[in-house]
């Protein structure tokens, strides 16, 4: 198991609030929905460019359906957690997510994990699988056998910085599919952020670059084979981002996984169809519950 020595934790907030903790060295910022100790815990990871607060209602729906508490952060680099100078491996996020579990005492979990948090849930069922009850994979980043470079320049700073506004909102609005509010949400936040207005400091485009490259330079990817944990993937049909052909490769490459696809969904699901990433994150902590295997 990778796991790093855990510090004390120095939490502010009551419960249901943002609350912060010292692991490995740097702030981290999460919330927690219920009670951790009340049942097999969700750890709940953003992707790129966002934060814990996007997936807050997902954990909240979870919670409310299957009673299963919650565990929602931002990772290094994002949202309120702190920006630390360092490059941003996969490896590192997983390494906190696991000791953040740690101080919180949940010692398994099921990991539901969007986009490039897909991809930290991947690295941890590898590096961590006593830790990892099952993976839910929502547009999940971490699929590729072979990561296609070009995917470094999209995700280079400096690009992403001189972007125009206009060109900032068709690349956010191509993500989306199927637009609702949440979605208009998490538009205004990522055009706000852009625009140097402050209201949505997870934008930093520095932290974007440096997870992406990290991303990039994982193997995860070329290892699917070797996660034991099973595993629920939900994509979208219209992902322009992370192709659905990709989800239906790797679940055929994973041991014990089941593939969802949404008709008419992009590539934010936890937005887009909510219900659904629910419904299937409900159908797995069942099927855990009671210690069945999944069946393709």
């Amino acid at each position: 198991m990778v796991m790093a020595t855990v510090e004390r934790a120095e939490v502010e907030g009551g419960a249901g609030e943002a609350r912060t903790a010292r692991v490995l060295g740097e702030r981290v910022s999460f919330r927690v929905v219920g009670d951790l100790g009340a049942g097999l815990p969700v750890v709940y990871l953003h992707g790129l460019g966002s934060e814990g607060a996007d997936l807050l209602p997902l954990a909240v729906e979870v919670h409310a359906r299957a009673g299963a508490p919650g565990l929602v952060l931002d990772l290094p680099g994002f949202g309120a957690s702190d920006r630390p100078a360092r490059d941003y491996p996969v490896v590192r996020a997983a390494q906190v997510v696991l000791a953040l579990m740690c101080q919180r005492g949940a010692s398994r979990a099921l990991w539901l994990g969007a986009s490039y948090g897909g991809h930290v849930a991947l690295r941890a069922a590898l590096d961590a699988p006593t830790a990892v009850a099952g993976l839910v994979l929502v547009a999940s980043g971490g699929l590729f056998r072979d990561p296609p470079r070009h995917l470094a320049a999209a995700f280079d700073a400096r690009a992403m910085q001189a972007r125009s506004l206009p060109a900032v909102a068709a690349a956010v609005d191509a993500l989306v599919g199927d637009p609702n509010p949440a979605t208009a949400v998490y538009r205004a936040r990522r055009l706000a952020s852009h625009a140097g207005v402050p209201l949505a400091p997870s934008a930093d485009y520095d932290a974007v670059a440096r997870s992406a490259r990290g991303a990039l330079e994982d193997d995860a990817g070329a290892r699917l084979e070797q996660v034991a944990a099973p595993v629920a993937l939900v994509h979208g049909a219209r992902d322009p981002l992370v192709p659905v052909a990709l989800a239906r490769e790797a679940v055929l490459r994973l041991p014990r996984a089941t593939l969802t696809v949404l008709d008419g969904v992009g590539h934010v699901p936890w937005l887009e169809a909510p219900a659904l990433v629910a419904t299937a994150a409900e159908r797995l902590l069942a099927d855990l519950e009671a210690e069945r295997p999944l069946t393709r």
